[in-house]
């Protein structure tokens, strides 16, 4: 069977990810990273475990970085800026 394995540094991201993360990235260029709550908004999601576990996801690849504890503080990490 197919298991969940850790995000890692360097892996490539899912689709799903990938489309989160170009739109935290177009939002922290813009000026204005993005809350979980306008995240849910954007996607439609349901839960904003589902978009902390994607966000937490994409951070652990490489791609973002996050303050933790404040609202809007992440950021593109180099990795991030290549894709």
């Amino acid at each position: 069977g197919t298991q969940m394995r850790e995000s890692k540094e360097g892996d490539p991201l899912t689709e799903a990810q990938e489309k989160m993360f170009l739109y935290i990235r177009r939002r922290v260029r813009s000026g204005m990273p993005p809350t979980v709550r306008e995240i849910i908004h954007h996607f439609g999601m349901s839960s904003t475990n589902a978009a902390r576990q994607q966000m937490m996801a994409i951070e652990k690849k490489g791609y973002i970085e996050r303050a933790h504890g404040i609202a809007r503080g992440t950021r593109i990490t180099n990795r991030g800026q290549r894709l």
